[in-house]
């Protein structure tokens, strides 16, 4: 004779009005929001003012890559109008004097070229995939920026003091000294292309003092961007000290 030895089968729970058929269904470990340090909303503070001062930088190398060509065209219109319009010695009537001071003029379209070239290569830089970008582009524009406002106030101060020695004179000046003399004459009494000259070389010099404030706003940036840069090395060095230390 066997005897069968019955196992109690394990009894379903019971279901009742507070509970649910899946109690966990579809809910997080945690619905705590995630915590972020002191440290971390700095940096993060800090790389969106970084990002900002590069537009920014942007914007200010294209104004003044358009300021600086601006300067490079009147320039060279006026003095491509004074080689077109000046005669020989040997002619009974010269519009211009024998000794025009070009060196101003000179100056100035040296002036618009060098900014033109060093705002362009700038904003291809800053458009161009490099590696460290932001600390090349920070030493780039430094370079660019000292050595613009150097150039521009150099041309600004030296064209004044040329413009000054020879404003009293009747037989000589600059070559915006010496059309502008025309100004105010009747239009048929003044040298063709005079006020064109001019206007021209008066624009140029007006726009080289530009260039000075611009290269000055651009030398602020320049210290912005390596103050932030600082910031966001030592915020990623405290993170790091952090790290080693866990």
């Amino acid at each position: 004779m066997s005897f069968r030895v019955m196992t109690p089968k394990p009894s379903k729970p019971q279901m009742t009005s507070h509970s649910t058929p899946i109690s966990g269904y579809g809910r997080s470990p945690s619905l705590d929001p995630p915590s972020f340090t002191t440290d971390d909303l700095a940096t993060a503070k800090y790389i969106r003012f970084s990002r900002m001062l590069e537009w920014l930088r942007i914007a200010l190398a294209i104004t003044t890559l358009a300021a600086a060509t601006t300067v490079t065209a009147c320039a060279g219109v006026a003095l491509r109008t004074y080689s077109d319009t000046r005669v020989q010695p040997e002619w009974l009537l010269p519009v211009w004097p024998h000794n025009v001071d070009l060196r101003p003029t000179h100056a100035v379209l040296a002036c618009g070229i060098i900014i033109t070239i060093f705002s362009l290569l700038y904003v291809i830089a800053a458009f161009a995939p490099l590696p460290s970008k932001t600390r090349k582009l920070n030493l780039a524009s430094a370079f660019f920026a000292i050595v613009s406002f150097i150039i521009a106030l150099f041309t600004t101060i030296f064209a004044a003091v040329i413009a000054n020695n020879v404003a009293q004179s009747n037989s000589t000046g600059t070559l915006n000294s010496w059309t502008c003399k025309w100004q105010g004459i009747e239009e048929h009494a003044t040298p063709t292309n005079f006020n064109k000259i001019c206007n021209n070389s008066s624009a140029s010099y007006d726009l080289v003092v530009l260039l000075v404030v611009m290269e000055f706003l651009a030398l602020v940036m320049v210290g912005l961007g390596f103050a932030v840069d600082k910031k966001l090395k030592a915020s990623a060095a405290r993170g790091m000290s952090k790290v080693e230390l866990v």
